[in-house]
């Protein structure tokens, strides 16, 4: 911020300071809400005081103010914007400061003794201007300097500074652009971990910014947000803008919070592990930057989370008042946060080594439940009325005597759960999803009458302005799980669009055969596929398709189909490893993953892993400490190739690995092809000199 004291600031002094306040490095590729009120403006003026700040703003802005002929008051603006552009539009925008002006006047809407709608006055007292008429030059000028702001954040710094929400508003004639600075508030942003949190929102999972604002249409009412965030979300002019806003705050997401929170909040987890024998746990994964020991208060005495190798576990025992009372520790900024409850849902989680909570039942896959003794009757009567699969009931160990585990159990329907169990209900993560049916192999194809199921984020009652439409009409729905195979034909073999909240999904039936093939000549679908993977042609069953993609059965060939290579098992106690393939550079050195942490607290080791090459692997070559240090062993039976197709830095890396390599023999025929290869790799480093 400048030096200069609050007499000498004028028109460079606001738009620097305004620049640097919203416009920054840190806030990269997110969305930028230039919202300017009096709080605002007080805390970047050096007198720090409202009234000061407004008034130095103001005359800052009406000297550059031009008359009213021929142009308009901003003509002179307008000229200065398009000079700075010219010129390269090095440095803060020369008009922030009556941009910034605009908006403070569109903030002031609803106040005073004029209308709530009326802009004009307000715009009008701060330029010190009769407000018997807009301004002469008003559309023309703002209009033209909106949208260079837009062109410099967007498309000359490409999103370096933040991302332009600015859209026009079409409800009103002059307020336009600035009230789309001042609808989605700051407060409203930080509700945001809320809405990707009922989503389950992963972190650098990508979502179409459409989706997410469909969903973020179904979350919104009664969630406290502001009137301006409800308008957007109401009204389709502002689609793109509340899009791009959700789009720009969840590509931060980390699992704790966005960039528009203050607080990091991770979830502690309820974990059930059944080796070496049934035991319960409280953990959490560390997110980045959590440090490594988090405290809290509970029952008059202070419980303490440390972690290790990136995950959070509770010392002590868990008791049955801290699973229905909740717990939180934390330390700084961060929070481990466990939600009370008579019931904990929880699903199988690899990285936790055990069975999780988890937000609430998801369709058809198998979960565990952990249930109080005051709700075991209710919640096991329930599970054997409405559930598909469930398995037995074990009494849970230690401190919560009581307690009753419930194995296995799987709804495969939205069913009818009442009491503690309502919440849990079966929903698909709050995300508009199309599971079950008959699926074909080919990317969204079902067979006809085998339609899958629509899974609504939220049931129809709860927000009855969100009516699912298929192919335009109108959906009856009763719940989350729609049933399509009920309003489809079964004899339909098209493509259908189901459409939801401004997004849409779409899948295609396809007609059976319906007729035995003779076993010489077996009909085949054939199918069109885009460089995407999606179907975009379907021909009907014949003997012989012309289409790229053949489906006969349960076997996929034809021209279009690329054959995946096979996965090669490797040993994680070699130093380095690289898979070879026939052609000469075909080569990639593989990483093993990241050892999950429960494998280490369970005493397990993972000593094998699995890795696969963009071809097929012909030969397995690992560095160890022990002589041999470089072996090589056969992994397809396959001649090599003298076609050279890569760089020449793997055509002498391939060859190096195959002279130098000492082999594994696992089979009769690998030495007599090692030798092949070998007089092929020896010519290659004879040409280009690789020793």
């Amino acid at each position: 911020m400048s030096e200069h004291g609050a007499s000498d600031w004028g028109s460079a002094e606001w738009c620097t300071a305004l620049a640097e306040h919203f416009f920054r490095p840190d806030v990269a590729q997110l969305p930028v809400l230039f919202f300017v009120d009096e709080d605002l403006l007080a805390a970047l003026h050096p007198s720090g005081r409202r009234d000061a700040a407004v008034a130095c703003l103001g005359r800052a802005v009406r000297s550059g103010l031009a008359g009213p002929e021929p142009r308009g008051y901003f003509d002179g603006f307008e000229r200065r914007g398009r000079q700075w552009k010219l010129r390269g539009a090095d440095g803060a925008p020369p008009f922030l400061h009556l941009l910034a002006l605009c908006v403070l006047a569109a903030t002031r809407m609803g106040t005073g003794s004029v209308a709530a709608t009326n802009y004009r006055h307000h715009l009008c007292a701060l330029l010190e201007l009769d407000d018997a008429h807009m301004p002469a030059g008003f559309r023309d000028s703002l209009y033209y300097l909106w949208e260079t702001l837009t062109w410099w954040l967007d498309v000359h710094l490409g999103g370096a500074l933040g991302l332009s929400t600015i859209v026009e508003d079409k409800h009103y004639t002059h307020i336009g652009y600035p009230i789309s600075q001042t609808l989605f508030r700051s407060a409203d942003s930080l509700k945001l971990d809320d809405f990707f949190r009922w989503i389950a929102l992963r972190p650098g999972e990508a979502l179409d910014e459409d989706v997410l604002a469909a969903h973020f249409r179904a979350w919104a009412p009664g969630r406290g947000l502001s009137a301006g965030a409800l308008r957007m979300v109401s009204e389709e002019q502002f689609g793109a803008t509340i899009a791009r806003i959700l789009g720009g705050f969840a590509r931060t997401w980390d699992g704790t919070a966005s960039r528009a929170g203050n607080e990091r909040r991770a979830v502690l987890r309820v974990v059930i592990s059944a080796y070496p024998r049934v035991s319960v746990s409280l953990m959490a994964e560390q997110p980045d930057g959590f440090p490594t020991r988090l405290q809290g208060p509970f029952a008059g005495r202070t419980v303490t989370a440390m972690a290790q190798d990136g995950v959070f576990t509770l010392s002590g025992s868990v008791e049955g008042r801290m699973l229905l009372r909740g717990l939180v520790l934390g330390s700084g900024d961060a929070r481990l946060v466990l939600a009370g409850g008579e019931v904990h849902v929880l699903q199988l989680d690899p990285e936790l080594g055990g069975w999780a909570t988890t937000s609430s039942i998801e369709p058809g896959v198998r979960h565990w439940l952990l249930v109080s003794p005051s709700q075991s009757d209710d919640v096991l009567a329930q599970i054997g009325r409405c559930a598909q699969e469930r398995g037995v009931e074990t009494d849970a160990p230690g401190a919560l005597r009581g307690w009753t585990i419930v194995r296995n159990v799987v709804f495969d329907d939205a069913a009818a759960l009442s009491g503690v169990l309502s919440s849990q209900r079966p929903t698909n993560r709050h995300r508009l999803t199309l599971r079950g049916g008959l699926p074909l192999r080919a990317t969204s194809s079902y067979l006809a009458g085998g339609a899958p199921d629509l899974w609504l984020p939220v049931a129809p009652n709860d927000e009855p302005a969100l009516t699912p439409l298929l192919d335009g009409d109108r959906l009856d729905v009763r719940g989350e799980q729609v049933r399509l195979a009920d309003v489809i034909d079964a004899s339909d073999s098209s493509t259908h669009v189901v459409s939801w909240a401004g997004t849409t999904r779409r899948f295609t039936t396809v007609a059976s055969a319906v007729r035995s093939p003779p076993p010489t000549q077996v009909p085949a679908h054939g199918v069109q596929v885009d460089t995407d993977g999606k179907v975009t042609a379907h021909e009907p069953p014949t003997i012989d398709p012309s289409l790229d993609v053949r489906i006969q059965g349960a076997v996929v060939e034809g021209p279009a189909v690329r054959p995946r290579p096979a996965p090669v098992l490797l040993h994680r106690g070699a130093q380095r490893a690289w898979l070879l393939g026939c052609h000469p550079g075909q080569v990639d050195e593989v990483q093993p993953p990241r050892t999950p942490a429960w494998l280490t607290r369970a005493g397990l080791t993972d000593r094998l892993y699995e890795a696969r090459a963009a071809f097929d692997v012909a030969w397995l070559v690992q560095r160890w400490t022990l002589a041999p240090a470089l072996r090589i062993r056969a992994v397809l039976d396959e001649m090599p190739s003298e076609d050279v197709g890569e760089s020449a830095e793997a055509v002498a890396l391939w060859a190096r690995l195959l002279l130098n390599a000492t082999l594994i023999v696992r089979d009769d025929g690998a030495p007599e092809r090692l030798d092949l290869y070998r007089v092929l790799a020896d010519r290659i480093s004879d040409d280009a000199g690789v020793a």
